[in-house]
């Protein structure tokens, strides 16, 4: 993974950060070693001291207090405990475990508001329950005690001879995970139930961390390795061994990465443990296999930042396309070929597909494309659809329903008819659509449409007729395209393909054609203007709303004539 690194340009830590915790997604508080509180915001890239903690205080670890939780403020005891009334506390306060076997409740301006004895020997690590109920301290003397949220002991949940390293809590809240030297243990709040104990690691594990969106769990330790477990303790992925040991390491909150931190060295990986390329553009650019750009060179702007982008490799290079989703998880497709326009004729060669997309990849042989949505597997037949009549995405869209796929699946793989999807467990699960799709775009793609229409006599499926429709007009095949939308109900576009036949002009039957066969307004322009009818260009592109070329092309008419 490609990481950008942001240092501050004004204040920094003196000495070693040993903690660091989110407040909010643009803020991010760290306390180290030299005793100070610091709270860096992303958006601003500024550095700002909160306070400054007593001088025999060492922090060890810290845990921010799960967003929106609330709680009675009783008065408690310890040094700066709140006096009564109702705190809301989440977000605002975080619990900081300390060299002393202390831990302390600190709010974001870094007051002190209680502090507790926990431990014999150094609080090693603390974390609050997912639902902020409750937390979890483990101590260098082996014991793991869970506290309520206001400070007090409920019980001393585990006595282990080895110190207490990392605790993790389960999605649940009814379970811990911890470390202890080799192992890792899943121990269960309640007493009668058994806990889960496996040997992770040949040296001592120094971090783990629990999913609680894709049940996963991750550890790293001194033998130079992470790895990645399911909820029972069976090994999904084992890293190669780093150079130095794994001292840190977490998941994102939606399970899709996890970071894996050693020394000089930190690493993005995906929830399988593998190890990408990141995409995180604004813009696309388009070369060929020389690295020659392709169009005009320039880039093709996209309002929000492109996460993850995929070329189809079928046809010709002409008829490529690239889908692409940005950080709302929202599916594009766009014309390659179409680049090097204004900014209004880019945004008029991308379409969206759907939302909420999660892993898509094109097919190996036609131009289909595979995507998991809101738990769906939807295959798109042809695309290219949405450029020539997005009334019929719908009906040349395949969808898969399955309990199945679990939570964050991928699609692996889409060979011919077959899709191979990861689980986030890491098992395979094969999907196969209907052989005839392919049989019916192999022969569209040789253009025989004809007995592409016979198929569709012996299937009874819309989606067949849709898909020939759009291909056999994209091919210019005016017959099979009437007859596929006449077979659709699709009275509109017979008559506009009627109407096409009736032009005389070739060059303005063509100018027509490229617009209902995909809206490419330069092509379109270029078969006026060859015909003689530079009117029928300004006004296109006074429709368009394309204001410069507009001015263009009257200008020239104007100087010519």
């Amino acid at each position: 993974m490609r990481l950008k690194f942001t240092f501050p340009p004004t204040l920094r830590h003196a000495d070693r950060v040993d903690c660091v915790g989110w407040m909010s997604a643009d803020d991010l508080y760290s306390v180290g070693e030299d005793h100070i509180i610091y709270k860096y915001n992303v958006v601003q890239n500024e550095l700002i001291k909160v306070a400054e903690l007593a001088q025999d205080l060492y922090p060890l670890d810290m845990h921010w207090l799960p967003k929106g939780a609330s709680a009675g403020g009783g008065g408690g005891q310890g040094s700066g405990s709140a006096s009564g009334g109702k705190r809301t506390i989440g977000s605002d306060l975080f619990v900081l475990a300390t060299s002393d076997g202390k831990f302390c409740f600190v709010n974001k301006n870094g007051r002190i508001e209680k502090t507790v004895e926990a431990h014999r020997g150094a609080t090693i690590c603390v974390r609050w329950s997912p639902d902020g109920s409750q937390f979890a301290t483990g101590g260098e003397d082996g014991q793991i005690r869970i506290w309520a949220r206001s400070g007090m002991l409920r019980s001393n949940l585990v006595q282990s001879a080895t110190p207490i390293f990392c605790v993790c809590w389960s999605a649940e809240n009814d379970a811990i995970l911890y470390c202890a030297g080799k192992h890792l243990v899943m121990k269960p709040l309640s007493p009668n139930s058994k806990q889960n104990s496996w040997k992770a690691h040949d040296q001592i594990i120094l971090k783990c961390d629990w999913n609680t969106v894709n049940n996963l769990i991750i550890s790293g330790g001194e033998d130079c390795r992470y790895k990645v477990w399911d909820a029972v303790g069976r090994q999904l992925f084992a890293s190669q061994a780093f150079e130095y040991p794994i001292t840190s390491l977490a998941w994102a909150p939606d399970g899709s990465n996890f970071a894996v931190g050693s020394y000089n060295t930190i690493r993005l990986c995906d929830s399988a443990g593998f190890s990408k390329l990141f995409y995180f553009l604004l813009a696309v650019m388009f070369f060929d296999v020389n690295g020659k750009p392709i169009g005009d060179g320039k880039p093709v702007s996209h309002a929000y930042e492109i996460i993850h982008l995929s070329l189809d490799q079928t046809g010709s290079p002409n008829e490529r396309k690239l889908a692409f989703a940005d950080k709302f998880q929202d599916l594009f497709i766009m014309q390659v070929r179409s680049v090097g326009q204004n900014q209004r004729s880019n945004t008029q060669r991308i379409r969206k597909l759907c939302t909420n997309i999660g892993s898509f990849r094109w097919n190996d042989k036609n131009p289909m494309l595979a995507g998991i949505a809101d738990g769906k597997l939807n295959i798109w037949l042809y695309p290219n659809v949405v450029f020539v009549d997005p009334s019929l995405a719908d009906k040349t869209t395949y969808r898969i329903e399955s309990n199945d796929f679990g939570k964050n699946p991928s699609i692996s793989d889409f060979l011919s008819s077959q899709i191979t999807i990861r689980k986030s467990t890491g098992a395979l699960i094969q999907c196969v659509i209907p052989i005839y799709y392919e049989l019916c775009l192999d022969l569209l793609a040789a253009n025989r449409a004809e007995e592409a229409l016979q198929l569709c006599q012996y299937i009874s499926d819309d989606s067949i007729y849709a898909l020939i429709a759009v291909i056999s007009l994209h091919n210019r095949d005016f017959d099979s395209a009437e007859n596929a939308f006449a077979q659709l109900s699709n009275t509109e576009m017979v008559f506009c393909l009627q109407n096409l036949r009736s032009v005389s002009s070739k060059e303005e039957r063509e100018a027509e054609l490229a617009l209902l066969a995909g809206g490419n307004i330069q092509e379109a322009e270029a078969h006026y203007l060859q015909g003689n009818k530079p009117l029928h260009a300004i006004m296109l592109h006074l429709n368009e709303h394309n204001w410069d070329r507009f001015v263009t092309v009257f200008t020239l008419y104007l100087l010519k004539i």
